[in-house]
């Protein structure tokens, strides 16, 4: 039998001791990532691990953590919000993924400078000079062929728009955008030419004008010179034809959007926040401009203590409301 050399006999120890113990970790509660008691099992997030941050939860990254040396990937699933202190980062290794469902938000918390990021791969996909970043997103990186850092699917007003970025391509032919009603039976909803071979940031825009009703769901398949083919992670969408109503983040850790009808671009209304024992915090004019999904409720220097607020915007034939948390 041939002896393999030490080195090799100690990758393949730490990739299945990793397999052995990697697990689905929960965030249990808001708090530090840091701290056991943070997580389900009692155990902090690990190599190979499944992490999950649910919904109206926050988890505040407060040191770097750093998992680039693992043989195992991490996919960490965000629904609620992850955030950074000042200077913090989150590494990554090869093939991981980091996952912002519909409602879910990863923000620069205490810092907004280059500083607070995200690493797989040794590649920067997020940091917090680029703003919030709401889902559906998500994050990765491949090494060959395609290094896909960004993929994002969001309703607008004349259908669902998919943008995906890549920061290098080799032997790339083209992408065929791929959508299913139950995230496992997918059929082909157009191509889109690749950049072949190149190293340059490359950015890519899909609409599709005739989606389904309701939740749905989106990847891409890419496609390269002699036909072998990769997957990308897989997106949720809910699309509602007649009425696309959402305040989100919620909880808010310091800014609000809000998805309208269509047929309120253009027009002005009010904006109305009333804290949890009644009393008037805001109030002022709201327009729509040339989009009602994403509309940005709160201006610079706007902001909510923590709490519990209504939420409400009053236009002419249209009221919405909605209980916010601020955190």
């Amino acid at each position: 039998m041939q002896i393999l050399p030490k080195i090799l006999w100690l990758v393949v120890l730490l990739t299945l001791t990793e397999a052995a113990h990697s697990a689905n970790r929960n965030a249990l509660s808001s708090g530090r990532w840091e701290q056991t008691s943070r997580w389900s099992g009692g155990k902090l997030p690990a190599c190979g691990d499944s992490i999950i941050i649910n919904a109206e939860t926050t988890v505040e990254i407060s040191s770097t953590l750093d998992f680039s040396l693992c043989a195992t990937p991490l996919h960490i699933k965000i629904r609620g919000t992850l955030t950074f202190q000042t200077g913090k980062k989150l590494r990554l290794p090869c093939n991981s993924s980091v996952t912002i469902e519909s409602g879910g938000l990863i923000t620069g918390g205490s810092g907004g400078g280059h500083s607070n990021l995200i690493d797989i791969c040794n590649a920067t996909v997020w940091n917090a000079a680029q703003g919030d970043l709401p889902g559906p997103v998500v994050l990765q990186f491949n090494p060959l062929p395609v290094e896909l850092a960004y993929f994002s699917v969001r309703p607008e007003s004349d259908g669902i728009t998919l943008s995906w970025i890549t920061l290098s391509e080799v032997s790339n032919s083209h992408y065929v955008i791929e959508k299913g009603k139950d995230g496992v039976h997918f059929e082909e909803l157009t191509t889109l030419a690749g950049a072949g071979t190149t190293t340059h940031l490359s950015s890519y825009l899909v609409t599709d004008k005739n989606p389904f009703e309701g939740l749905q769901y989106y990847r891409l398949r890419q496609v390269d010179f002699d036909g072998q083919s990769n997957l990308s992670g897989t997106l949720a969408v809910n699309w509602n034809s007649l009425h696309v109503f959402q305040i989100y983040p919620n909880p808010s850790t310091g800014e609000l959007f809000a998805n309208l009808d269509p047929q309120l671009i253009g027009q002005t209304g009010k904006l109305i926040i009333n804290r949890a024992d009644g009393k008037l915090h805001m109030l002022r004019e709201i327009k729509v401009e040339s989009t009602s999904y994403g509309v940005k409720l709160l201006k610079n220097r706007e902001y909510l203590k923590p709490g519990n607020y209504m939420v409400s915007l009053n236009f002419k034939d249209h009221n919405y409301s909605q209980v916010v948390i601020a955190k």
